[in-house]
């Protein structure tokens, strides 16, 4: 029974850092809009812009949390004109309001992962008990049998 429950949690927990893992955006597509910022940099010096095309190809590649962080370094950049500051922040709260929505979309589906795995623990529990009680009756009767 033990080993059950052992392999029951071990199962959940692979699940879930499945789900975690695999959450990506499975279409590849680029659902945040970058045209704004690329157009207010076209004319920046290369170093003023660095941060900026990580934070693009990190939108590119889905990886909101790194992209994030090079908007925040970004936005810091005190040489920046009051357009490209404006871009900057635009896309920023749209990075940070998508690397939350899948935050949250990682939650629900660990949790769905999590009670289902709870749900087939209970079951298989109930019928090792079952099991367990109808082995005690039988032995139960042959010994009473006797």
């Amino acid at each position: 029974m033990k080993k059950r429950i052992i392999t029951l949690t071990s199962i959940a927990s692979l699940t879930v850092w499945a789900l975690i893992g695999c959450s990506k955006n499975e279409s590849g597509a680029t659902t945040l809009d970058t045209a704004k910022l690329q157009s207010a940099f076209t004319a920046a010096a290369a170093v003023d812009k660095a941060e900026v095309e990580k934070a693009i190809n990190a939108i590119k590649s889905s990886d909101y949390a790194a992209a994030v962080t090079s908007l925040k370094q970004a936005a810091s950049n005190v040489k920046f004109t009051p357009e490209q500051q404006q871009a900057v922040k635009d896309l920023l709260a749209q990075a940070q309001a998508k690397l939350g929505a899948s935050a949250g979309e990682m939650v629900d589906k660990a949790k769905t992962a999590a009670g289902a795995a709870a749900g087939e623990m209970a079951d298989k529990t109930k019928t090792a008990a079952g099991d367990a009680a109808k082995k005690a009756t039988d032995d139960l009767q042959k010994a009473v049998g006797k």
